[in-house]
């Protein structure tokens, strides 16, 4: 008996003496192990559990259809959509597809639709055929849209009802191209809106709401490409990028971290040709059985009616929308709900307006994030510090690894390297240029536009010879207490309302014009605003005339979306650049556009009630800053 009272002490201060080594020399290990079983328990067994039966994310919708079909779906405007009625019409278009020989597997067919539930019913029944769905931005028009088009490879579009026209701007240049467009149609529509273009028709015989059999998906690949997301990236002009089947089952399960349920009614704003509203809204809705509310197009006067109204207890945002929301006048209503907001689910909320935000409109916790559409790593904020998107702790990093934040070049967004050629790994509290590992388990899978598009995007021998890693083009930075924060975007992208807008195309638009000789785009702060605003650095043939500003203003409505339409003028006498010839954004960025700061250079200020681009001097400069003139 003494032995083993003995041996007992033995143990207990054996594991005493390793508790105390662990607090001494890891003090938040025990914290951190928490998360890291929260991370296994809540979204990566549930995912293995899915790919154990071998799912893609079309089966995990209906499986959800099988056990409520009556459960409400979606809610948009004064309706209600089931479980059982989004599938039903999503068969009804997939049959009428497939029966009309209209795409087979393995096709990319282009959706064009507002917020809105036809845009759901398509999208999944693109997913029931094993076709994939491209997601075109709808704010595109003329050449910026016909270059997503043709950049996706696809031949057939679905439209809808409230962007005809757009299609049929471009509609010689489709037909050119040998794309069609395909507009739903159902019973009572007014055929001559559509007229010019091909239908699918929910009222035909061969649009059968019969469930379409799983053998239709056989050969189906995990690594296949599910949907096209457009991305400005950090290289150019906008690209298709490939979001796989496994990808989207993984990305459509990540707010189970969050405790995402039935019983959730989640409020997207969000477009949903943006995998923010699709995959990390609507998708985790829909694998967690719950509702979505949409709406057509976001509005900061009717966001807390809506969610009052539709007892929306988990927000979707992105940082903009968080400062439209504040900006709004104050009400007795303000945080003032019959249910509770526990959550709001979102990237880019600046860390000094996020007490502001959680506290006025009284939500529970905020659930930051940070990923890329084509990336292949991610950070959630779980414990609520502010302005951390969320943490890699040593533990994580132990048992998972690949994440590095690097030294570069913040002019050319290169990396710096050391004297053996490997990558210069920055410690804790420095910023620097995330890259993250690629690995079998964490793949890039890359653009549809092929090898070039991807290889700018990798960067080798960052740890060892030999190794690669994805090119995030963001500025983070690592806290003493493993907190991840965001800092700023590299390279030729900036983001504004929520869009990221591409140097280069912007550049390529304004030099259209003769009188344009040279156009350096970048994004400048204003204070108040999230993101960048665009600015060009121009250099002109002629003295400018003021029927010059109104040609430019007219140029770049017609050719740019409203998001990437240059803002802000700067007329330089010579562009300053480096003796690799390329341009010096750093110093344009810094000087940004205070008229002081950029003398001599005069600068211009897109007007949108003159239609036109008007002088800006210190009043306007003063008016722009105090909110007085808004920023667009």
């Amino acid at each position: 008996m003494g032995l083993l009272f003995t041996i007992v002490c033995s143990l207990l201060a054996g594991i005493f003496a390793v508790v105390v080594y662990i607090l001494w020399t890891y003090p938040t290990f025990f914290n951190d192990l928490s998360e890291f079983l929260h991370v296994l328990r809540s979204v990566v067994k549930p995912i293995e559990k899915v790919k154990s039966k071998g799912y893609l994310f079309v089966d995990v919708f209906e499986s959800k259809v099988r056990d409520n079909p009556k459960k409400p779906l979606i809610l948009f405007k004064d309706e209600v959509h089931t479980y059982s009625d989004v599938d039903r019409t999503a068969n009804k278009v997939a049959n009428y597809l497939r029966g009309n020989k209209i795409v087979q597997f393995g096709d990319v067919v282009g959706i064009f639709m507002q917020n809105e539930p036809a845009y759901v019913s398509t999208s999944i029944a693109l997913l029931k055929l094993y076709v994939t769905g491209a997601l075109l931005n709808i704010n595109l028009r003329g050449e910026a849209l016909l270059h997503c088009i043709r950049v996706g490879q696809m031949r057939k579009i679905i439209c809808g009802h409230a962007l005809i026209e757009a299609m049929r701007e471009i509609q010689s240049e489709l037909e050119a191209d040998n794309i069609s467009v395909f507009v739903i149609k159902e019973a009572g529509d007014d055929t001559s809106l559509t007229a010019g273009f091909l239908t699918v028709d929910l009222a035909s015989p061969l649009a059968s709401s019969d469930v379409i059999p799983r053998d239709v998906r056989k050969g189906a690949s995990s690594s296949d490409p599910a949907l096209y997301f457009y991305t400005s990236g950090t290289t150019g002009m906008p690209k298709a990028a490939r979001l796989t089947q496994e990808k989207v089952v993984v990305g459509g399960m990540i707010l189970q971290l969050y405790h995402l349920g039935p019983s959730d009614v989640m409020y997207i704003p969000l477009p949903l040709f943006h995998s923010a509203g699709m995959v990390i809204g609507l998708y985790n809705v829909i694998s967690a059985g719950g509702t979505v509310v949409l709406r057509t197009k976001f509005s900061a006067s009717q966001f807390w009616n809506d969610v009052r109204q539709y007892k929306a207890n988990v927000v979707q945002y992105i940082g903009e929308i968080c400062r439209y929301l504040l900006a709004q006048p104050k009400s007795d209503l303000d945080g003032k709900y019959s249910h509770t907001v526990r959550l709001a689910i979102g990237s880019g909320l600046g860390e000094d307006i996020w007490v502001d935000f959680k506290e006025r409109f009284n939500i529970k916790q905020i659930g930051e994030m940070y990923a890329a559409t084509e990336g292949n790593r991610g950070f959630f904020n779980l414990d609520g510090t502010v302005g951390a998107v969320g943490t890699y702790t040593p533990l994580m990093k132990k048992l998972a690894g690949g994440i590095e934040i690097i030294d570069c070049n913040w002019e050319t967004a290169e990396p710096i390297r050391d004297a053996t050629g490997k990558c210069i790994i920055l410690p804790k509290g420095k910023t620097g240029l995330l890259v993250t590992k690629i690995t079998r388990a964490a793949p890039f899978s890359g653009y549809v536009a092929g090898r070039a598009a991807n290889e700018k995007k990798v960067v080798k021998d960052v740890r060892v010879k030999g190794d690669y890693y994805f090119n995030t083009g963001d500025l983070m930075m690592i806290d003493e207490t493993s907190h991840v924060f965001f800092k700023d975007r590299l390279g030729e992208t900036f983001r504004w309302k929520g869009e990221n807008v591409s140097s280069s195309e912007v550049a390529a638009v304004l030099t259209e014009l003769s009188f344009i000789t040279e156009a350096v785009i970048y994004g400048v702060k204003v204070k108040g605003y999230d993101g960048r605003v665009g600015m060009a650095a121009i250099a002109i043939q002629d003295e400018d005339q003021a029927s010059q500003w109104k040609q430019l203003y007219t140029h770049v409505i017609k050719r740019l979306p409203m998001y990437a339409c240059p803002k802000l003028i700067r007329i330089k006498g010579q562009m300053e650049t480096t003796n690799t010839y390329k341009y010096r954004k750093v110093s344009l960025v810094k000087e940004g556009f205070e008229p002081g700061a950029c003398m001599p250079d005069r600068l211009f200020f897109m007007d949108k009630l003159t239609e036109t681009y008007v002088t800006l001097d210190a009043s306007l400069y003063d008016k722009i800053i105090n909110k007085e003139t808004i920023v667009h």
